[in-house]
């Protein structure tokens, strides 16, 4: 599991903090993805931050996830010919 995240609780010279993950199936379903990115919102929320995370478009589990943690649907994009789907959380979430 990977994630991005501000060195200071205070005011960050960062924008916005990214949410990233890639669990091994034998982990899945345990909400170690939900957690951590429970956790990394409230630490954007700390900061002021808009909370932004990318999913493959053909990966509900993932849109669930980042759905039960409050981000939202803010866009749709591409990486290497795989559809994205672009979800936002915070002080400004709008389509990047």
């Amino acid at each position: 599991m990977s994630t991005r995240r501000p060195r200071s609780r205070t005011r960050s010279r960062w924008p916005e903090l990214w949410i990233g993950y890639a669990l091994h199936p034998d982990v899945w379903g345990r909400g170690l993805a939900a957690e951590v990115a429970r956790e990394l919102c409230t630490v954007g929320a700390e900061l002021g931050q808009t909370v932004r995370a990318d999913a493959f478009a053909d990966n509900p589990a993932s849109h669930r996830v980042l759905g039960k943690v409050g981000l939202v649907l803010v866009g749709e994009s591409e990486h290497d010919g795989r559809a994205i789907r672009l979800f936002a959380r915070g002080t400004a979430h709008r389509e990047v």
